[in-house]
């Protein structure tokens, strides 16, 4: 009786749906999950004044999300979500009329379900206005404490807009 069963056509064929539903079970997403591909554009935008009179090398710089993503119809990253970026290179203005510089680098934002979505490709850039010119012409023809005189500030005021991408893909729970 057992080779009989074993060898009837209804046996195979329920097999295999049994390995087909077993293999196609391990390898979908649960239905509340999607994912955010790499490459994903972020549009940001500077919360508040960025101004080298008062920042240092590695803080942290907060940014807005200006739109908000979506994965198949889902929001995963909402308007307003804070985005985190970091000062990369800062130098401080100078005599001889150096100017101020400052460079921040995007990292990361909050997604909707709380995961940090790594973002790529955001660097942001500012540079004081340099005296050196002025700095030299006055020390010659009026007196030489004039190359004391420094460049200006860097500043990158509020709403400045920047974008980054996504740097990997990134599973996000709905």
């Amino acid at each position: 009786m057992r080779t009989l069963l074993s060898k009837s056509f209804v046996v195979k064929p329920i097999i295999a749906i049994m390995i087909l539903a077993f293999t196609n079970l391990s390898f979908t997403l649960a239905d509340n999950e999607v994912i955010l591909k790499a490459g994903t554009l972020i549009p940001l935008e500077v919360l508040s004044e960025i101004n080298t009179k008062n920042i240092t090398t590695g803080q942290i710089i907060d940014f807005k999300v200006t739109k908000e993503i979506c994965v198949d119809k889902n929001v995963v990253i909402p308007f307003g979500a804070i985005a985190k970026g970091q000062v990369s290179r800062f130098e401080k203005r100078k005599g001889v009329g150096k100017g101020a510089s400052i460079q921040i680098q995007l990292k990361s934002v909050t997604a909707k379900d709380g995961t940090d979505v790594m973002l790529t490709g955001g660097n942001m850039s500012e540079e004081g206005e340099n005296n050196l010119v002025l700095s030299i012409v006055l020390a010659v023809f009026v007196c030489p404490l004039f190359l004391l005189l420094k460049g200006k500030q860097a500043v990158i005021p509020a709403g400045t807009s920047i974008s980054a991408t996504v740097a990997t893909d990134t599973y996000i729970k709905l």
